[in-house]
């Protein structure tokens, strides 16, 4: 169960450059300075007022609601009775809406659990929507406790974020057109292949095959019907996280059978002493998780390949 104040908070007022108490804060602060500023009707000034003071009454939650930032983490979760966690909300079969409004997937799974080993139970997670532009800002304005959402473990991200051990490890692959003649990675020499601009991909492919001529996409969506539309051979991607996109394209692609990268997925918490604690706690929850069989039911059940992923043209 969602916690519902936050989540109206996260749509209202969350976006790609302000997301939660800061989308509220910004959005406050121009509505105010507006309707002040004009002056000429009664009803807006009032308005404007009422803004202005529900304002100075909301400036403690900009950073968790009068929270101490520099109180242990793990110590203030448990004060506090249940998680603040970021995580994509669109981007099965991680994490996305069912038809009921709730959230589902590999990583939700993942994010209860956690939940049950903090706090006991796992009916009052907040979850807060993050994408991979504002995950490290939604970490820093302490916005979230830690984020669960496809967070691929690399160099230069280990200087943003502080990571737990890996909870799975993925694969970067190569997807192209069913009817396509390319059978192996070698054959997209020169050939037009697509990456998703934000996130892994654009590296990746830079560094392991910059014989590609590689043309960027914002979207998953985008690049996939660039690809059924023969703008572009193929597309690189983590495999489990478009498996969805090959489903519900009556398997009109494949994947190439080469790995190209190991891309392994982690906890991603804010890299300050108040945190040190909790991530401890959940490295020792990841290695039993490992050891007794939970992480690879979880992977079972949510990330099989689909049927048709070794069909040949």
């Amino acid at each position: 169960m969602m916690r519902p104040s936050c989540f109206i908070r996260q749509v209202l007022f969350g976006d790609a450059e302000y997301t939660g108490y800061a989308g509220c804060f910004v959005r406050f602060v121009h509505f105010a300075r507006v309707g002040l500023a004009s002056g000429r009707c009664l009803l807006v000034r009032t308005v404007a007022l009422l803004l202005l003071g529900l304002l100075v009454v909301s400036l403690p939650c900009l950073t968790g609601c009068g929270e101490n930032p520099n109180q242990d983490r793990l110590e203030l979760i448990r004060q506090r009775g249940y998680i603040r966690v970021g995580t994509e909300m669109a981007l099965p079969p991680f994490a996305y809406m069912d038809e009921s409004g709730q959230l589902q997937g590999f990583d939700i799974d993942l994010i209860k659990a956690i939940s049950r080993a903090l706090v006991g139970r796992d009916d009052n997670i907040e979850f807060v929507e993050v994408r991979t532009v504002n995950r490290a800002a939604a970490l820093n304005a302490r916005q979230v406790d830690f984020v669960v959402a496809v967070c691929t473990i690399t160099e230069p991200r280990k200087k943003i974020y502080r990571f737990t051990k890996p909870y799975h490890v993925a694969y970067f692959r190569l997807l192209v057109r069913k009817d396509s003649p390319y059978q192996d990675v070698a054959d997209l020499h020169g050939r037009k292949v697509g990456f998703l601009v934000p996130g892994v991909a654009n590296m990746v492919l830079h560094e392991t095959h910059p014989e590609f001529d590689l043309i960027g996409f914002n979207t998953v969506p985008a690049e996939f019907k660039a690809l059924l539309g023969k703008q572009i051979e193929a597309f690189g991607t983590q495999e489990a996280t478009i498996y969805g996109y090959v489903r519900r394209s009556d398997c009109q692609v494949r994947f190439l059978p080469n790995k190209v990268k190991e891309q392994p997925y982690g906890v991603a918490l804010r890299k300050d002493p108040t945190t040190d604690a909790l991530t401890d706690l959940l490295n020792q929850k990841i290695d039993a998780w490992q050891t007794d069989g939970f992480l690879q039911g979880l992977r079972d059940k949510w990330l099989r390949m689909p049927d048709c992923h070794t069909a040949a043209p």
